[in-house]
């Protein structure tokens, strides 16, 4: 759960299937039932990741809907982006750019060392 919500680039790049979503994100870009369904995917995965931790005590200012409305758009908006660009940005590379244009505060799980 952690590395989903902080590492989200990182979590995908380890899936078993990413090449064959690869291929398919990419022929099917313009498809907009396509996308939409990918991005709720990602945005029902999420919610019920903020929901296990909001009863382990994770305080959240904003509705967690709209985290995961956030989260889940601007990751399948990314991930796109990504596919197109692998050769160019690791994923390492991608979860610091976004981390960087996130509110990191919002989305940190693990305790500060």
């Amino acid at each position: 759960m952690e590395d989903r919500i902080e590492i989200p680039f990182q979590t995908i790049e380890r899936n078993p299937k990413r090449k064959m979503m690869d291929i398919i994100a990419l022929k099917q870009k313009n498809d907009k039932t396509l996308m939409n369904f990918y991005k709720n995917h990602i945005k029902e995965v999420l919610m019920l990741d903020f929901l296990e931790l909001k009863q382990r005590g994770k305080k959240f200012e904003i509705p967690i809907e709209i985290i995961a409305e956030f989260y889940a758009s601007t990751i399948s908006s990314l991930n796109i982006w990504w596919i197109q660009n692998r050769g160019n940005v690791s994923a390492v590379q991608m979860d610091e750019y976004f981390n960087q244009m996130t509110n990191k505060s919002l989305f940190s799980i693990r305790e500060s060392s």
